[in-house]
């Protein structure tokens, strides 16, 4: 993570690591904003389209998706 490499090491970060820190973290933070939005606004409706259908409703989760394991065949 971005916040882990500006973190680390014997020295304080450059002045170039806090500003694409801090860039990156603004425009994370727009679209999480965007995404929050259209969830609060979009979900209900296509649940509701779901519910008629006789489906059963989406739910947002902050749960990470895990990554599958590599196996080898």
């Amino acid at each position: 993570s971005l916040a882990g490499t500006v973190g680390t090491g014997e020295y304080r970060p450059t002045k170039q690591a806090i500003e694409a820190y801090e860039s990156l973290s603004a425009e994370l933070d727009k679209q999480l904003t965007a995404i929050n939005k259209g969830m609060n606004s979009r979900l209900p409706r296509l649940n509701a389209i779901l519910k008629a259908a006789g489906l059963p409703e989406l739910k947002p989760s902050t749960e990470q998706v895990k990554p599958r394991p590599n196996t080898v065949s």
